[in-house]
This record gives C-alpha cells, structure tokens and sequence, in this order.
C-alpha cells in the first residue's frame, strides 16, 4: 500500500502545498524509481519559509533525497541542507527539518 510522507511525519505548523511522494511499503523503494522526481514535496511555513524535498537527478536508482529549507524563495542560499540516500535516514531528516523551518519563522531574517 503506497503512503504519502505526510502520512508518516507531521509537518505541523506547516501546510503541504505540494506532495507527490509516495511510496509503496511492500516493496524496495529504489524500485519505484518513477516515483523519485525533483518535486516530491513542499510545505510553507510562516514568515516565507519552505521545506522542499527532491530527488536528483530524477529518475535515476544512483540518485539521492535532497532537503532544503529557504526562506524568502532564497534557493541559493538554503538556511538548511541535506541529502539523504535512505529513506529511514529522511524519516529522521525531515522531522529535524520540521522544527527547523518552523522555528526560522521566529527568527529575525
């Protein structure tokens, strides 16, 4: 049974404006490589502050998760940054990611 990531990590106080990440539990997940695109997921925080979750390059099984967090649509300079092979790893990633990005909305820019 395929499962969206927001059904496993709560990204509150976000709110998911994109989600196209799903993965199927029973079965290995670099299988579903049609799955793994640059836009998987988007959630917009207070203060202009996005978590996207990507994998680069698309499509491909030697490709990887790739976290930011920006804010004021400052991709180049990303206030958080990580890339992540495993899917266990990212679980753990984006629930660090979360508090990240909902703490820098209290943060003065």
């Amino acid at each position: 049974m395929a499962s969206k990531i927001s059904d496993i990590v709560n990204f509150s106080p976000g709110n998911v404006v994109y989600e196209e990440f799903t993965i199927d539990g029973n079965q290995e997940w670099k299988a579903q490589i049609d799955n793994l695109t640059e836009d998987l997921l988007q959630v917009a925080y207070p203060d202009d502050v996005l978590l996207d979750v990507g994998w680069y390059p698309a499509h491909n099984r030697k490709g990887q998760f790739q976290v930011r967090v920006i804010r004021d649509f400052q991709w180049d300079e990303p206030i958080f940054y990580a890339e992540v092979a495993s899917l266990d790893v990212l679980r753990a990633v984006l629930e660090a990611t979360r508090r990240t990005a909902a703490e820098a909305g209290l943060v003065a820019a």
